[in-house]
């Protein structure tokens, strides 16, 4: 949600039925409602939002990532400009300056069962400077199936330096295990922050990780770990039960 600078409250709502899509409502100082756009990506969940100006960018998500960018110059007839359609998604989105988005989410593949599923933290640098073609020009993926980052859902953790043009943010990130019998079991795990520089004319980086935990031989003891219980080296105790 967010107030223009006459005091309109523009608000975007998602609903699930009788289908699942977005929408944009524009209501004047007295809440009646001014203008409207609904049914925006029907089939797709709504992601993020970024209120900038008379700017709405706003993400939804099946399969891949659609990014609209939205007119709201005129509070009683917003306008789908234009229309961005790349895999994954962004649940946060942050202005870089005044033709540049930040987004970061997840990227997405195959499950293999015929579904899609999340394969690692994304991070995307989109030139909105021509709103009717917005594009993204730089693109980052860190860690596989399973890394998370508290970000998502809290955009406390998003600490940006623009004097830097450096990101840093707490990450989890996970390493595949790539044993094609095991595809959901991963062999690695980092946990800690991460600074990421980000600029708009060489892209995307990583500059440092900072952990402060130890991750020497992290797999061979968990699988020490994992022999006590599944290691039968005594014959199974019979008990009698009370009550049966």
């Amino acid at each position: 949600m967010d107030e223009d600078t006459t005091g309109n409250f523009r608000i975007v709502t998602s609903q699930s039925y009788p289908d699942q899509s977005t929408n944009l409502f524009v209501l004047d100082t007295n809440l009646t409602k001014l203008g409207s756009i609904t049914g925006i990506a029907k089939g797709e969940n709504f992601q993020s939002a970024r209120f900038i100006g008379n700017r709405l960018y706003l993400v939804t998500f099946e399969q891949i990532d659609p990014l609209f960018t939205i007119d709201l110059s005129d509070g009683k007839n917003p306008k789908i400009l234009g229309e961005l359609k790349i895999p994954g998604y962004s649940t946060y989105l942050h202005p870089y300056d005044a033709n540049h988005l930040i987004g970061i989410g997840y990227d997405t593949g195959d499950s293999g069962h015929g579904g899609i599923w999340n394969t690692g933290l994304k991070v995307d640098l989109y030139d909105v400077g021509d709103v009717k073609n917005p594009k993204q020009i730089s693109t980052l993926t860190l860690g596989n199936h399973g890394s998370s980052a508290d970000v998502l859902s809290n955009p406390r953790l998003f600490v940006w330096n623009a004097a830097r043009s450096t990101l840093f943010t707490p990450m989890t990130l996970m390493t595949s295990a790539k044993d094609p019998k095991e595809p959901y079991r991963n062999s690695d795990a980092w946990q800690g922050t991460v600074a990421l520089k980000i600029d708009v004319t060489k892209g995307i980086r990583e500059e440092a990780r900072i952990t402060h935990i130890e991750r020497t031989g992290l797999e061979t003891k968990r699988m020490e770990e994992c022999k006590k219980y599944t290691a039968m080296d005594t014959k199974p105790v019979c008990q009698k039960l009370i009550g049966g």
